[in-house]
């Protein structure tokens, strides 16, 4: 199908075939399918984007209840997709001994939106590393929030880095 330009667009085409005795009628209806496309590949494109970064994502339901993580989340924490979702996300962000934090970056992010800093994260195994983190709301068109995204690096080389740059000043 050719816009009003000329350039051609992506269609779908449906045709319905009514037979009767002495002829058969044939409706048909042409939808212009451009914005649905153009959709569908924004979300398989998020979707790799996901898949691949290196960042671990964790997304919550509003409840803070874990939906879904990404393969960077399992490779920095140990712990596997099917082990984290359905539980609360504070046993696999903060370090126990990170209750105090925990409290004030949720009053943070409840208040503006989005919370971003250093905390210490535990792994599978037990071991304490630290971590950059920053934690978002996400809010439907009506302002409610559905959901919490949180994003994290593993920063343990860095500091590393950082306190031999300090023992050799």
């Amino acid at each position: 199908h050719l816009n009003a330009k000329g350039y051609g667009v992506q269609c779908e085409v449906r045709l319905v075939l009514f037979p009767s005795r002495e002829d058969r009628l044939v409706r048909g209806s042409i939808t212009v399918i451009e914005d649905r496309v153009k959709a569908e590949e924004r979300r398989r494109l998020t979707a790799k984007l996901f898949e691949n970064t290196t960042e671990a994502v964790i997304i919550t339901d509003n409840a803070q209840n874990i939906i879904e993580v990404n393969d960077a989340f399992c490779r920095i924490s140990g712990y596997t997709a099917q082990e984290v979702i359905g539980q609360p996300h504070q046993i696999f962000v903060f370090a126990p001994q990170e209750e105090e934090l925990y409290r004030q970056v949720w009053h943070v992010v409840e208040e503006k939106g989005r919370w971003q800093g250093e905390v210490l994260g535990r792994r599978k195994n037990g071991e304490l590393y630290p971590k950059s983190l920053t934690l978002s709301e996400v809010r439907s068109s009506e302002g409610r929030v559905t959901h919490y995204l949180g994003q994290f690096t593993d920063i343990t080389e860095a500091k590393a880095k950082e306190e031999r740059l300090i023992e050799l000043a």
